[in-house]
């Protein structure tokens, strides 16, 4: 990345500095965060059969009355 930067005249300044780095309580071994891809869900499509299938009671809750939130929760569940 530094190389790249450098090429493209990007790199605007270079510092050393300090920082803590956790370690495991157990082992003693660096704890360091993982990169990974990000993902997004909406739920609008994907909720749409669900719900059906709840107000169509192909699907039972028991106790009986988490059905009303089972409905409840689809209906306003946030994308994700």
């Amino acid at each position: 990345i530094l190389a790249w930067l450098k090429e493209h005249d990007r790199l605007e300044q270079r510092e050393h500095y300090r920082h803590a780095v956790g370690t495991c309580e157990r082992c003693h071994t660096r704890i360091e965060p993982l990169v990974s891809l990000q993902w997004w869900v909406a739920m609008e499509e994907p909720r749409k059969p669900a719900l059906a299938a709840l107000q169509e009671r192909r699907v039972r809750f028991h106790p009986e009355s988490q059905h009303q939130f089972a409905i409840r929760s689809l209906e306003e569940i946030p994308d994700w």
